[in-house]
């Protein structure tokens, strides 16, 4: 991080888990005619999936979900958060 990440300042926010192909909530895909500003980001959680309206997704053996539990990811100017 160039500054420090708070919750003030906008921090990285994660939901930890064993995330894979086949266990993931959905994202907004790409509209390549649409716009980012109005339609959401691509790669970006739905709202009503990350706020917890909607946790009936994911793969036939587990329709039902815990809303997702985020966490904020604070560090210090300098530091480097790495994940995948």
């Amino acid at each position: 991080a160039i500054d420090a990440m708070t919750e003030r300042n906008g921090c990285l926010r994660v939901v930890k888990g064993q995330w894979s192909e086949t266990n993931h909530c959905p994202i907004i895909e790409v509209d390549v005619d649409g716009d980012p500003d109005a339609g959401g980001r691509a790669g970006a959680i739905p709202l009503e999936i990350a706020d917890g309206h909607d946790n009936d997704y994911g793969n036939e053996t587990d329709s039902k979900r815990e809303p997702l539990a985020f966490e904020n990811v604070i560090c210090d100017a300098g530091s480097m958060v790495i994940f995948n």
